[in-house]
């Protein structure tokens, strides 16, 4: 047979998906929570039963009780209740299970009312300890008056209880698989691992009338009251296939995976370690001529052993003896196995006593690559005295004429996937399964060979010495069954029972496979389907081309024997490839279907929505994740609450993982935090943590960070990222700083802690905490990324490998399970059913400017042809582009005229103030724009008066300022206004409520002035005027304006933007009028640039600097430095281009 090598062997299982159509299931249970339950279901109440079910053991699981004098300590398989209590019916009725401390079958049962002990337990125990990751069949059965309990239809043991002692068939507890119930419902004990084909008989079942079964699914039947095939394949429904029997309901999430073969075919699996099986120096196997036999699959590469000098180098699967000492009985009498240096089959013996040249050895290899790729073969070797016939699928491989004797008199050992010495001493351990294992005391000829191959032996047969069917699927030994005790016994931790060889091997090649289709199903997905024309394929091997139908043609993979269906990804969107596949058995290859091809589409803006707990992205230990600097980023939309974990002591207590890798476990290397980002469940801002390295000051100590914007559950998508330098941990949203703190500690970058996204993993990757929503585009990086970069990062998806990109995943798969890596190459795996796939972020800038009217703010009064400064402040993260300035002289409904458009956002705009008429209606609005097209808007808080001085009016002048002193407000009436009196009153809001402000009035000419000496704390206030004249009461405002507070100290405020990109902004705070020298310097200190040199008032006084100004200067760090009264105050500033 020719082995297909494939490109991507060691990627099939992420790379391409084989699925039979109809798949049988089995249901597969944690060992923790998971159990399927039939509720208290009197229709399987019985006072005579047979309990039947397949199991696959795959962890430990958790034991419970049956009651007193049951049995303590019992995995469940198939129960209808526990130890609850006794002598009623909440007794229960039946119980299969394993024991937790031998891993032995267990059943049991209680008493019903009316019987000799009502409540009584009647226990029957196994004696064969199963292993795991191996499927067996089990059974127990009571007629009435006695206990029959089964392990592949081999009576295991038998309890004799008596008449008079039949269980509690009217139990009310509740029945179950993978648990145990009590009457309430409430589980305990639980099993890990696989069940299949559960039945439960009203009847006692023969040991023929199991047998008889025991290997087929079985709807329906006489007596049978409850049968689930668990074949449904999906949901929390396990169907019952009995009219009237109740179905059963998947509680906590076990999950629906390959089911039993229904095949009582065994074989040894050798994990390539320690594990092999020995026979010691039997003298039955110490033969001058043989042939070896045995089918195997290698799965890895294994380890190898010397022969000897002039040997081989080989992985062994049969042999009686290896390297030892030459010319003496310490000589090898056979080999049978693999060289890695070749992966070819070969095979060894050392020349006897009577020989030329005593101790010699003599090889013989094949010619035909085995490759660890987990499919099953036959290998063969015969040697009549004479000839080497070496044989690979029963097909001859080599021959090699010797004419020597073998050393048969050889005291070293036999043994089976590993080589021993005369010692017992192995060396060598074959890594994969072994089945059917045969060794004859003469040379069979090809067509003996070929004529069983694909038949396992039973009982005696002419010159057949030793035959192992390794069947027995239990215990430590392996029997003979072609007469004569050379029993083999299992050595070493590494070696277990699997599933047997498929003796599937033909003598002619399968028929070309025929009408392949390959369709494009995503941008990184083609589909393939073929129909399979033979009934003796192993495999199917797939070959690709990125050139076109002619080729040139490489190895893609291969599938196994039946399957009509693969999957290939990832691919490159917008990329055309084309395929062929033929069919392969042991004899050789058919030939190739037609070459079809395939164009995918271009890759399209997906998102992952996880909308409920256990669904995530497992990315795996992902040592490549692993960062000592680091940026996490992310685009997310909060749809739900979610639920939090814990980050570790110190840490979060209640984090909302959005990308993680570890969570809080144990305080070690191992188990640290690397990194973590989230929301805080409390009161849903952003928040991150990390865990310090063995290397820092506290190893293990957490240092969190959270932001301070709530994000609520809206809907609404945002962009999240921690960065971390070594020294300081900054958290953004949206592209803006959210906080910072500095730590300039280690962060453990040498966890083993499960990457992952939408939850947090520990080293076990036991998931917890769960995101309500989508997310998008996740990115890590191997550096702290810079403000700039983050928000250039934003504008798009990333396609390709970026410098210091450890990982990115653009979770734009339209299909399947898996979340591929456009650049790093840690493929993730989509956990949980609760997710869809959704349209993908809008990337770029989310968010609007914020704006801000200063004033006029309301209630001032201007004349027209007058000049007045028409103040403002616009922000936004990614800068405000221009701005408008709009006014309306009929109120806010409007309309609105133009002042001035597109200006720069410089805060500040002198107007001359235009009619066409006097109003006392006037609004300002102020409208910013962002790059992106978003707007931001304000208008004045409450409408202020135009006049014309032209025009006889009452007011000329209303206005409030705010100055070091306290607000000045000023007024002046219009000539010949009939005042008879006038007061001021102020509130902290413009509605009130409204008190006099009893402040003396100065008067220059006709300007009237108070000045509000209490208005000194930062804070909005407001004033009306008030008037009596002969012609009423009138009311003018409110004005308003916001006080200073008082300034203290001397302050150099933070630069703002920071970074910037353009310029910067920064505000001093003098409380003396003193000499001010401001400059800018480099991270060595020194000066490169002049800000300010000169006298300054008291007070505050806000600066700006463009880029011209600064003098061209590169980017980077810089130290703002003010020297002033004696004093030096410094701020950071990042320039940025």
């Amino acid at each position: 047979m020719k082995t297909f090598r494939s490109l991507l062997l060691a990627s099939v299982a992420a790379a391409v998906y084989a699925a039979p159509a109809g798949a049988q299931t089995g249901v597969q249970f944690d060992g923790t929570n998971d159990y399927v339950t039939f509720g208290a279901a009197p229709a399987l109440g019985t006072a005579q039963f047979t309990l039947e079910v397949w199991f696959k053991r795959t962890g430990i699981g958790v034991a419970t009780t049956t009651g007193t004098g049951g049995v303590t300590s019992a995995i469940p398989l198939l129960t209808k209740g526990r130890g609850e209590a006794e002598g009623s019916n909440v007794d229960m009725n039946y119980f299969l299970g394993l024991r937790s401390t031998d891993s032995v079958l267990v059943a049991d049962y209680e008493e019903g009312a009316g019987q000799l002990s009502p409540g009584l337990n009647h226990p029957v125990v196994g004696v064969t300890p199963v292993r795991s990751h191996v499927w067996y069949h089990a059974a127990v059965t009571f007629d009435g008056t006695t206990l029959n309990l089964y392990l592949n239809g081999n009576l295991e043991s038998t309890v004799a209880v008596g008449a008079g002692r039949l269980p509690r068939f009217d139990s009310i507890q509740h029945a179950g698989l993978g648990s145990a119930m009590t009457s309430t419902g409430l589980a305990a004990g639980f099993f890990a691992g696989t069940l299949d084909e559960a039945r439960i008989w009203n009847v006692a079942r023969t040991q023929p009338d199991i047998q008889s079964t025991i290997t087929s699914e079985l709807p329906s039947g006489a007596g049978l009251i409850g049968r689930w095939g668990l074949n449904d394949g999906s949901g929390t429904t396990a169907l019952n296939s009995i009219g009237g029997a109740p179905n059963g309901t998947l509680t906590n999430g076990p999950t629906w995976v390959t089911g039993s073969s229904f095949s009582l075919d065994y074989g040894l699996f050798m994990a390539g370690t320690n594990g092999f099986v020995t026979f010691g120096n039997h003298a039955a196997l110490g033969l001058p001529a043989f042939t070896l036999e045995t089918w195997f699959r290698r799965d890895a590469a294994g380890v190898a052993t010397s022969t000897g000098t002039g040997g081989v180098t080989a992985v062994p699967l049969i042999a009686k003896g290896r390297a030892e000492a030459d010319g003496t009985t310490a000589d090898m009498n056979y080999f049978l196995g693999i060289r890695p240096a070749d992966n070819l089959l070969v095979a060894d013996f050392e020349e006897g006593a009577a020989g030329t040249s005593p101790g010699l050895n003599h090889p013989i290899a094949g010619v035909t690559p085995i490759l660890a790729n987990g499919a099953w073969h036959h290998a063969a070797v015969s040697y009549d005295g004479a000839t080497w016939n070496l044989y690979l699928d029963g097909v001859l491989e080599a021959t090699l004429a010797v004419g020597q004797p073998v050393q048969s008199a050889s005291i070293q050992h036999a043994s089976i996937g590993s080589a021993l010495t005369s010692a017992g001493t192995a060396a060598g351990f074959f890594a994969g399964a072994m089945d059917e294992a045969r060794v004859w005391n003469v040379a069979r000829t090809q067509g003996q060979l070929q004529s069983a191959i694909n038949t396992p032996l039973s009982g005696p047969q002419a010159t057949l010495v030793a035959r192992w069917g390794m069947n027995e699927a239990a215990g430590l030994s392996t029997l003979n069954s072609a007469g004569g005790v050379v029993t083999g016994t299992l050595t070493g931790t590494g070696v277990n029972w699997t599933h047997g060889a498929p003796f599937n091997l033909t003598s002619a090649p399968p028929l070309d496979p025929s009408g392949l289709v390959a369709a494009a199903l995503a941008y990184n997905t083609v589909q393939l389907t073929w129909a399979d024309n033979s009934t003796d394929e192993t495999s199917f091997e797939i070959e690709r081309s990125t050139s076109g139908p002619g080729g040139p043609f490489s190895p893609l993979t291969s599938v196994s024997a039946n399957i009509v269906s693969a999957l290939d990804a990832p691919l490159t969107a917008a990329s055309s490839y084309c395929y062929r596949v033929r069919a392969v058995n042991g004899v050789g290859a058919s030939g190739f279907t037609n070459a079809e091809c395939a164009t995918t589409p271009a890759e399209s803006n997906q998102a992952l929505d996880f909308s409920a707990a256990g669904t995530h992205v497992a990315l795996g230990i992902a040592p490549s994740l692993n960062a000592a600097q680091f940026t996490v980023e992310c685009w997310f939309r909060r749809d739900g609450a979610g639920t939090g974990t814990n980050s570790g002591a110190g840490g979060i207590p209640d984090v909302i993982p959005l990308v993680a890798k570890g969570r809080a476990e144990s305080e070690t290397a191992n188990a640290d935090i690397n990194y973590m980002m989230g929301l805080r469940a409390s009161d849903g801002v952003l928040c991150a943590d990390f865990e310090e390295a063995q290397s820092g000051a506290t190893p293990g100590l957490n240092h969190p960070l959270a932001g301070v914007t709530p994000i609520a559950a809206d809907g609404v998508w945002h962009h999240a990222a921690v960065t971390y330098d070594g020294n300081e941990l900054r958290l953004f949203l949206d592209g803006c700083p959210e906080a910072s703190l500095a730590i300039g500690q280690p962060a453990n970058s040498v966890n083993v802690a499960h990457a992952s996204i939408g939850t947090a993993m520990t080293t076990a990757g036991v998931a917890a905490g769960n995101f309500d929503g989508a997310i998008d585009e996740v990115r890590i990086w191997s550096a702290a990324r810079t403000i700039a970069e983050l928000q250039a990062g934003m504008g798009g998806e990333l396609s390709g490998p970026v410098a210091g990109l450890l990982c990115r995943w653009g979770l734009n798969e339209t299909l399947g399970t898996i979340a591929y890596a456009s650049t790093g190459g840690v493929n993730g795996t989509l956990v949980g059913a609760a997710f869809t796939r959704v349209g993908g972020t809008p990337f770029g800038d989310p968010l609007a400017p914020s704006a801000t009217v200063l004033s006029p703010n309301g209630g001032e009064h201007f004349a027209i042809g007058g000049s007045i400064h028409l103040t403002w402040s616009a922000a936004d993260c990614f800068g405000v582009a221009t701005v408008d300035l709009l006014i309306s002289h009929t109120g806010f409904a409007g309309p609105f005229t133009s002042i001035a458009i597109g200006i720069p956002n410089d805060g500040d705009f002198l107007w001359t103030v235009t009619g066409p008429e006097a109003d006392s209606l006037a609004v300002l609005r102020v409208v910013a724009h962002d790059g992106a097209g978003h707007d931001g808007l304000d208008e004045s808080d409450t409408a202020f008066t135009i006049f014309d001085l032209a025009t006889p009016t009452l007011l000329a002048l209303f206005t409030a300022d705010a100055s070091a002193q306290g607000i000045r407000v000023r007024w002046q009436f219009g000539p010949g206004t009939p005042i008879v009196s006038q007061r001021i009153e102020h509130a902290a809001r413009p509605q009130g409520p409204w008190t006099l402000l009893d402040v003396a009035v100065t008067r220059t000419g006709e300007l009237l002035e108070m000045l509000d000496t209490q208005a000194l704390d930062g804070a909005p206030h407001w004033y009306r005027l008030i008037v009596e004249s002969t012609d009423g009461t009138q009311v003018f405002g409110p004005v308003g304006t916001t006080a200073i507070r008082p300034i203290l100290a001397l302050a150099l405020g933070a630069p703002t933007p920071n970074p910037a990109p353009g310029g910067f902004r920064v505000e001093l705070a003098l409380p003396v009028a003193t000499r001010v020298r401001l400059t800018l310097h480099d991270v060595a200190g020194r000066s490169v640039a002049t800000l300010h040199d000169g006298w300054l008032a008291s007070g505050r006084h806000p600066l700006a600097f463009d880029r011209q100004t600064l003098g061209r200067l590169p980017a980077g760090l810089y130290l703002m430095r003010l020297d002033a009264g004696n004093r030096r105050i410094t701020q950071r500033v990042v320039l940025v281009d």
